[in-house]
């Protein structure tokens, strides 16, 4: 009797964190990766719900195999005090940033979230290195050029590999940053025809690079935002997106180029490789 296959399964969770980043993977061997520790959500008009509070509660996720933040504003590590309820495997930061600019010019009631933050960066740090996770691989890219005035542009870029498919999470890089990393061919090799593509600093105009975005090519964009984005790029981002078919509780299958959490809610992506070694996945929104 033949063994019986199993198909990989990878899910990716956007969540609807308002103006900020939260990401959720569960890889095809059951690890859980953490992008990203934004709160809120604009759907629910909850500013205080915490995406790391919800898998505790609601599905009894106590370990994070891995936790990636892209840099240190608040609205990318303000649920970091949530971590405490973690045993977390591995961390992963831009480490190149000097302690002294983290929390530079915060508010008094923001500085506990900058020294939890400082706190992390005794851990590991593995740059421009492909971690695996079964099937699926990141390969992580980190700029360090551009000036330490502004911590966007040291975001971290990571690219999740699954089977064919091509997903690429950009941070809050902006022009300069994505100027220079697109001038480093491997960088270029691993994000040029990707499936999907999450916007830059939420899709704002100071963010969008049209040689970048020609690259990716991608068959549809992702934008976590609010209404209060003022110089919002999303319609370039539209034009630039080819098109594919997402399901949603409310209409059914469409097809679309643009989702935001704003508009979209939360964002869930499921992937698959079936027998013959094929990838494709399937979107859903609410």
């Amino acid at each position: 009797m033949g063994l019986l296959f199993t198909a990989p399964k990878l899910e990716i969770v956007t969540w609807d964190v308002q103006h900020g980043d939260a990401i959720l993977i569960k890889t095809p061997n059951d690890k859980i990766v953490v992008l990203d520790l934004g709160i809120g959500s604009f759907q629910s008009e909850n500013e205080r719900f915490s995406p790391l509070n919800h898998l505790l509660i609601k599905y009894g996720i106590s370990k994070i195999d891995c936790l990636l933040i892209t840099h240190p504003h608040k609205d990318h590590i303000e649920d970091i005090e949530s971590l405490r309820h973690f045993k977390i495997n591995r961390i992963i930061t831009s480490q190149h940033i000097p302690k002294t600019r983290i929390g530079k010019n915060a508010l008094p009631r923001d500085e506990s979230l900058h020294r939890a933050y400082k706190k992390l960066l005794t851990e590991s740090y593995l740059p421009s290195r492909a971690l695996s996770f079964g099937e699926l691989k990141l390969k992580i890219f980190s700029p360090y050029r551009c000036s330490l005035n502004n911590l966007n542009n040291h975001s971290l870029v990571v690219v999740l590999l699954f089977g064919d498919l091509k997903f690429v999470i950009t941070g809050d890089n902006e022009f300069d940053s994505l100027d220079e990393l697109i001038h480093n061919q491997n960088f270029r090799k691993y994000v040029d025809d990707a499936h999907i593509l999450w916007a830059p600093h939420h899709g704002r105009e100071s963010a969008f690079h049209y040689h970048f975005v020609k690259r990716v090519n991608p068959l549809f964009t992702i934008i976590s935002d609010d209404k209060n984005i003022r110089t919002s790029a999303a319609n370039k981002y539209a034009r630039m997106s080819e098109v594919d078919f997402v399901t949603s509780k409310s209409v059914g299958d469409c097809q679309r180029k643009l989702l935001t959490t704003r508009k979209d809610g939360v964002i869930r992506i499921k992937a698959k490789i079936n027998f013959w070694g094929e990838s494709s996945f399937d979107v859903f929104v609410k």
